[in-house]
């Protein structure tokens, strides 16, 4: 674990962010401070698979946030509004994630955890997160 750990912190500095570990209440694997660049990884992901997916998904949070895009998703405050562009934005930055795991290593399969779910059951989970005062699920 301790390997992993390490591999993604340098991966963090490559890419000019911050990574922590901690563990996390519920199904979130991670989430992303958009303004300082910090992911948060639930530390008791385990495998190399499921902590690299969630860095690289958290990573392409912080950069569509710099780059300006999903900005109805990432600085809207009104849930309601939020969630009409939420499932299209989290599953485009899982087609960004795993296109730079790919990159990364070839031999990892990108663990995207909204590119295979149903729509209903991921705009649940979003509607569900939003509705209570959480970081973001990113």
């Amino acid at each position: 674990m301790r390997e992993i750990i390490k591999e993604c912190r340098l991966l963090a500095a490559k890419y000019g962010v911050k990574v922590y570990f901690k563990p996390l209440s519920g199904p979130i694997a991670g989430y992303c401070n958009f303004e300082d660049g910090i992911i948060t990884i639930n530390s008791h992901l385990i495998s190399r698979q499921e902590i690299l997916s969630t860095f690289f998904h958290e990573y392409f949070h912080w950069h569509c946030y710099q780059k300006g895009l999903w900005k109805n998703y990432h600085d809207c405050e009104d849930a309601a509004k939020k969630m009409k562009t939420a499932l299209k934005a989290e599953r485009h930055i899982d087609r960004l994630a795993e296109m730079e795991m790919y990159k990364y290593d070839k031999r990892l399969r990108f663990l995207g955890s909204y590119k295979d779910s149903d729509n209903k059951d991921a705009n649940k989970f979003l509607s569900d997160y939003y509705s209570n005062s959480e970081p973001n699920p990113a």
